[in-house]
């Protein structure tokens, strides 16, 4: 799904010139306009005369480095709402930018398919936003997350507040049900390691109440990096794929493997964007 209605002007700050051509010419390929600076000064000095759709900024470069231009641009109201996607070769400082609110963030090397996609996120993200009046969420649009696990749930919080929803998490399936009666969240997120019933289970007791039966209903799992080396996860993922399959049995509207960031805000806007309509929504 594309969100381009126009040709939209992206900013490449890099000071590796090598980088810079490859990037360049890929998306000016795929029909983007291109601007190119080499440190974070100039970029400022670009955007004061040439605004852009999008900036990609690499973190560390001289004179000014990723964090000081991401930081200069968000404390500035006329530059602030220009999304800004982080390259680096250091995949690990993926979480400090979380904290800062980064619009997207992809770590080197990536493919030149790797980059549109995030890219594409986030124009979806920033389309979404402008459509709805800002980033606050409006009134009805919530997002029932049910998982314990802290790092899902302060990722899901960042990327639900850019796409103008809110999110409410739940510590059970139990208290899952009784949000859902009340709240009738736009679509609900189902942790496969919920401890206090399967995934499936829940899943058919949402489909039988009348306000969910065709609410999007998508499951997910998460394991760490550090579990890669740990035999037991061959274990858990068989069992991961076992109660997805009963989860998307008994009415789930999909599962969608491990959980990441970009792929949680592309699932958001597909699944309420397809059913906006169904329900009334603006």
């Amino acid at each position: 799904m594309s969100t381009e209605t126009k040709m939209k002007t992206i900013l490449l700050v890099d000071d590796d010139p090598e980088l810079l051509d490859v990037t360049e010419n890929a998306l000016k390929k795929r029909g983007y306009d291109v601007i190119r600076a080499e440190n974070g000064m100039k970029a400022l000095q670009i955007v004061k005369s040439r605004r852009p759709d999008l900036i990609l900024a690499d973190v560390l470069m001289p004179e000014m480095d990723g964090y000081q231009l991401y930081k200069e641009l968000k404390n500035n109201k006329a530059t602030a709402d220009i999304p800004v996607l982080i390259i680096t070769g250091r995949g690990k400082m993926e979480d400090s930018f979380k904290v800062l609110g980064v619009d997207g963030f992809i770590a080197k090397p990536f493919t030149v398919e790797d980059l549109l996609t995030e890219m594409e996120h986030i124009f979806l993200a920033d389309q979404t936003r402008h459509q709805k009046g800002g980033s606050a969420a409006g009134p009805g649009r919530k997002i029932l997350a049910v998982t314990n696990d802290p790092d899902v749930l302060n990722s899901m919080q960042q990327q639900a507040r850019q796409a103008g929803f809110e999110l409410i998490p739940v510590p059970s399936g139990a208290e899952a049900i009784a949000r859902c009666v009340k709240l009738i969240p736009d679509i609900l997120f189902i942790d496969l390691g919920i401890s206090d019933m399967a995934p499936g289970e829940l899943t058919d007791i949402l489909r039988r109440l009348p306000m969910m039966d065709k609410r999007p209903l998508i499951g997910f799992c998460y394991y760490s990096g550090d579990e890669l080396q740990d035999p037991a996860l061959r274990r858990k993922m068989l069992g991961y794929h076992e109660a997805s399959r009963r989860m998307v049995d008994s009415g789930a509207t999909d599962y969608i493997g491990r959980y990441s960031h970009q792929l949680f805000l592309k699932t958001v806007i597909e699944h309420t964007s397809a059913s906006k309509n169904r329900y009334g929504q603006a």
